[in-house]
């Protein structure tokens, strides 16, 4: 009787739980000095869990020299923190600007992976500098009031707007994205569609109308690529 009772409530083989699936082992975190695995973005974006192993990383890069800010608040929905500003890189933007640590390590390796051997490959010399509309804003997506919070209130966003190569010619997103120079518009789509391997979100002309003259580049939570 007791046998046929737990048979009844389910205690019988044919309602055994099924195994649990096995855990999905945390990826390694990126070294920074070495070629980048197809798992990159998810490793850079996983850095912004632990902000110690990522800017004791930036410290170890070659190439890439950080300083350190101290985490500030503008409003409730504008906290920054885990910043430093590019003292010294590959290629340093054309201001001195407060990124998150993710997002300069992305930078960095977006420089050394796409943006120089692009532009050796389409000019036959390098970047001198990129040039940019700026990192940190306190405003809402597009400054629309409607809109939610933007990756520039916390500094994790980086809105380039061109590079200037060795012998001074600049390349500019909005003057030359539909240029009649083919190398010219090769590059810019290179080095647009290259971000995407190391950024959460990645906008440029062919998004919308408010990055028609710029690449929104960010780590945010969300994926897009367009």
């Amino acid at each position: 009787m007791l046998l046929a009772s737990l048979a009844a409530c389910g205690g019988g083989s044919k309602h055994r739980p099924l195994p649990r699936p096995p855990v999905a082992r945390p990826l390694p975190a990126p070294d920074l000095n070495a070629p980048s695995t197809a798992t990159i973005q998810q490793q850079l974006a996983a850095l912004r869990a632990n902000p110690a192993l990522c800017q004791s990383l930036l410290r170890q890069t070659k190439g890439l020299t950080v300083e350190p800010l101290k985490d500030w608040q503008d409003a409730p929905q504008c906290v920054v923190t885990n910043t430093s500003r590019m003292l010294d890189a590959l290629v340093l933007p054309d201001r001195k600007l407060p990124l998150t640590c993710p997002m300069i390590a992305g930078y960095h390796l977006w420089v050394r992976e796409s943006v120089m051997p692009a532009a050796r490959k389409h000019f036959g010399q390098s970047v001198q500098k990129i040039e940019t509309f700026g990192s940190y804003a306190c405003r809402n997506r597009n400054g629309q009031s409607a809109a939610p919070v933007s990756e520039h209130a916390s500094a994790n966003a980086l809105d380039v707007a061109g590079f200037v190569l060795g012998d001074g010619r600049r390349i500019r997103v909005k003057a030359d994205w539909s240029s009649s120079n083919a190398a010219v518009r090769a590059f810019l789509r290179d080095v647009h569609r290259d971000a995407c391997r190391y950024f959460s979100i990645v906008l440029g002309p062919e998004a919308d109308a408010y990055h028609k003259d710029h690449f929104h580049l960010d780590m945010g939570r969300w994926r897009k690529c367009q």
